[in-house]
């Protein structure tokens, strides 16, 4: 991660010197993929004309997505193929249930994390027995103890 500081060295080089990426990579002897994603961030790639970061494009599902919402909410565990099967009986023309997976997973509220609790142990402090290697387990006496160190 580059400190503000050198972030601001590769804009100045770039707006003021109009220098190369690979200029700008060389002299501050960092990898041009940098360099690209500080202007790319700042949005001054190719001499000070913007360049969107993300292109939107608007897929077959777009007009479906307010439904799938309504869906969401009355059911908020239905399978993403049971919904893909209802929209398409209201008339959406994608072949695979794919596109409707990825939207449903990003549309779907986060579960909630269930709460736990680490348990670490120090060597010695707990004792674990398991039973292997008989098709029926017998009754084996055993002697669990913890050794003093001196």
């Amino acid at each position: 991660m580059l400190c503000s500081e050198k972030e601001n060295q590769i804009i100045n080089h770039r707006k003021h010197d109009k220098w190369s990426i690979g200029t700008i990579a060389r002299q501050m002897q960092i990898h041009r993929d940098t360099v690209r994603r500080v202007l790319r961030k700042h949005e001054l790639i190719h001499d000070g004309i913007s360049v969107p970061t993300k292109l939107v494009r608007t897929g077959i599902a777009d007009q479906y997505i307010d439904y799938i919402k309504d869906i969401l909410e009355k059911y908020p565990n239905i399978c993403a193929s049971r919904i893909f099967i209802m929209i398409r009986e209201r008339g959406y023309r994608g072949a695979s249930a794919g596109y409707v997976r990825k939207i449903v997973s990003e549309i779907r509220p986060n579960k909630q994390q269930e709460a736990f609790y680490r348990l670490v142990m120090l060597p010695a402090e707990q004792g674990q027995v398991d039973w292997a290697g008989r098709p029926r387990p017998t009754l084996a006496p055993f002697k669990l103890e913890k050794r003093k160190e001196n």
